[in-house]
């Protein structure tokens, strides 16, 4: 059947204060925009923010989109690709590809004043390769309910030199600290270390899988208990 679409008309708003630019670098690009109670954070690619040595600009409206101020750039925030979320509270958090101690990661920060100040950034490609380039980031922050009420979740590509790997991590405290990839480092079999192999590698990333080899004489129907322990320690059974 057909569908009636439905027009909407209304008055173009510059958010970006074009004299903050540097001819000929005059790019605003790849925006991003986020929306709570009557607040509005939107995020661009932005050329002018290069003079504070970052790639990305911000502006924001108390008034539900009617007005707006551009404030400038995230601190601490050197690249671009600019993501937004919020969560129930109205804490804005915003995410960037960045670079911190010469490598390439993904900087998050934080807002708990409606984009007023932020947070310094949080590192949410851990334990990533500093050979690789992290790029493509989205965030996205649990504002149900629920159990997992406040998790901050940022997903990205890890580009190295022979394959792109689709990376995801978590922060359970609020966007301060992020997972790292999962990393198996002994197998025990009944309280005792084991050799084993692993396929395709010990590196797991959120939702990958992996095929752990175990060479055990095996006696069908005996009981045995299998534990994975992780590069930090924690263990699996």
């Amino acid at each position: 059947p057909a569908v009636a679409a439905t027009a909407f008309s209304g008055t173009d708003l510059r958010l970006n204060d074009p004299s903050s630019d540097q001819p000929p670098a005059t790019t605003q690009s790849e925006t991003a925009i986020e929306a709570c109670g009557e607040t509005r954070i939107a995020a661009w690619n932005d050329s002018g923010s290069a003079a504070s040595s970052s790639f990305t600009g911000y502006a924001r409206s108390g008034d539900g989109g009617v007005t707006w101020t551009d404030r400038g750039h995230f601190p601490g925030l050197t690249g671009s690709d600019p993501a937004l979320a919020s969560d129930s509270a109205c804490r804005f958090y915003f995410s960037a590809a960045t670079f911190a101690g010469g490598c390439s990661r993904i900087g998050v920060v934080r807002s708990d004043d409606g984009g007023l100040t932020w947070s310094a950034p949080a590192n949410a490609s851990p334990d990533v390769s500093c050979d690789n380039f992290q790029d493509k980031e989205t965030i996205e922050v649990d504002a149900t309910a629920g159990p997992h009420a406040g998790n901050v979740y940022v997903c990205w590509d890890d580009r190295g030199s022979s394959e792109i790997r689709v990376r995801f991590s978590r922060s359970t405290d609020g966007g301060r600290t992020f997972s790292g990839p999962l990393t198996v480092a002994q197998v025990l079999m009944n309280e005792a270390m084991w050799d084993f192999s692993i396929s395709p590698r010990r590196e797991l990333g959120r939702l990958q899988t992996a095929r752990i080899s175990i060479p055990f004489d095996w006696i069908e129907g005996e009981p045995y208990t299998i534990d994975v322990i992780s590069g930090t320690g924690i263990r699996h059974r």
